[in-house]
């Protein structure tokens, strides 16, 4: 199709189109062609688009040349090569990029100059290795790089930060950064050995799950934890004196962790211990508890 007129808004999901052109589009603000077979997108100039959708196409490359005012990208579920991606110009208006699923060509990612960007969608990237974001930008609230291949993520100060999702990657280690507002941590499914999560006091959910050589992890500092999953590791012992304001709690599966101290969490609603050497648990404090799996204990 090719897009003429006078338009702010242009909607066409789901109508099977191929190619996109566009003539003359200078005051087209939001365009959704979500949901069809494009693989060639070509509109020109488009100086006053601040959101476009392309999610669910057939790109193999994207180039925002001339959209110096977009504001949200879209691009999830394409087959884009990330050697044929071209975002620079929105470098200073960008705020939401959604790159998820774009298949074994998606490897590596430079948002250095991005420091608009408040919210990254990544995931399910199977061959991304690598995404450089702006050291210091104040706006940054969500990464989700969850189901990639990242193997380092770059200790840098992202004082918005509020959600980090690096889950189901290629980490051997996790330095810590300059995140005073993190909430909400996945580092589950890794190839961690140690965690350092003492200067993210605000955490109030925490999962490193499935890494199968963690077996120390201080969370001393978080007293608002609500919900932390140390399941699939190799705990010993864990120490949860300071977090009483745990209501899900998640350790199954460590073979060697034989004690644990629930007592200070009134308000514990999901506990599962399934496959430790735990032989026995005070739960006389757990009057909330609704979910208890004690399969293969001591």
């Amino acid at each position: 199709i090719t897009i003429k007129g006078n338009l702010m808004e242009f909607e066409l999901p789901e109508a099977g189109i191929t190619a996109v052109t566009a003539e003359n589009q200078s005051v087209l603000q939001r365009l959704d062609l979500a949901k069809n077979e494009i693989a060639s997108f070509s509109p020109g100039a488009m100086p006053s688009l601040t959101e476009l959708d392309l999610n669910n196409n057939r790109l193999t490359s994207f180039d925002a040349t001339g959209m110096t005012s977009l504001k949200r990208l879209n691009l999830k579920a394409n087959q884009i090569d990330s050697h044929n991606f071209n975002i620079e110009s929105t470098a200073s208006t960008l705020t939401e990029l959604n790159v998820a699923e774009n298949g074994d060509n998606f490897i590596t990612l430079n948002l250095i100059n991005f420091t608009a960007l408040e919210y990254f969608y990544g995931m399910k990237n199977p061959e991304m290795t690598t995404v450089v974001f702006a050291d210091g930008n104040a706006n940054l609230r969500q990464i989700d790089m969850s189901e990639c291949y990242i193997m380092h993520f770059y200790a840098i100060t992202l004082p918005s930060l509020t959600t980090l999702n690096l889950g189901n990657n290629a980490l051997l280690e996790f330095e810590q950064g300059t995140y005073p507002k993190l909430s909400t941590l996945s580092l589950n499914d890794n190839y961690l050995s140690e965690v350092d999560v003492t200067s993210f006091r605000n955490l109030t959910s925490l999962s490193v799950a499935n890494n199968s050589l963690l077996y120390f992890l201080d969370v001393s500092n978080a007293a608002d934890l609500s919900s932390l999953n140390i399941s699939g590791c190799n705990f010993s012992s864990i120490n949860l004196k300071n977090n009483a304001s745990l209501k899900y709690l998640y350790v199954q599966n460590n073979p060697n962790l034989a004690h644990l101290d629930v007592t200070p969490m009134r308000d514990l609603r999901t506990l599962k211990i399934s496959n430790t050497k735990i032989a026995n648990i005070d739960l006389s404090n757990a009057y909330f508890l609704q979910e208890f799996y004690a399969e293969n204990t001591q």
